[in-house]
């Protein structure tokens, strides 16, 4: 299996459990809002995350490319790309659950 493809699955893999995990944490968080106002707040939610994990994933596949052409070894340019870019993931992951949050309160405040 191609270095770029093991990298990119790796970030995926670590991406989509930050994203189940801020999913659930974002339900209980949701809990006294409406199912109307909540629907809005998880297809944000959804949309954010899925565009964060597609999105950082290639960028780790393209960036581990990058450093073996540069002359680092295979065994290191997977693991720094693969756990910079989850670490990105992660962050705007997190910003993706509290814009859900907002878009929630929004919701609820003016419809």
């Amino acid at each position: 299996m191609n270095v770029n493809v093991i990298s990119l699955l790796i970030t995926l893999l670590a991406s989509s459990i930050f994203a189940l995990a801020a999913l659930f944490i974002m339900m209980v968080a949701l809990n006294g809002y409406s199912g109307s106002d909540a629907n809005f707040a998880f297809i944000a939610y959804a949309a954010l995350a899925l565009a964060v994990i597609l999105i950082t994933s290639g960028l780790a596949s393209f960036s581990t490319g990058g450093l073996v052409r540069r002359g680092y070894k295979v065994w290191f340019a997977v693991p720094i790309a693969s756990i910079g870019f989850s670490f990105l993931a992660f962050v705007f992951i997190v910003i993706a659950a509290f814009l859900g949050g907002a878009v929630a309160e929004i919701v609820r405040v003016n419809f």
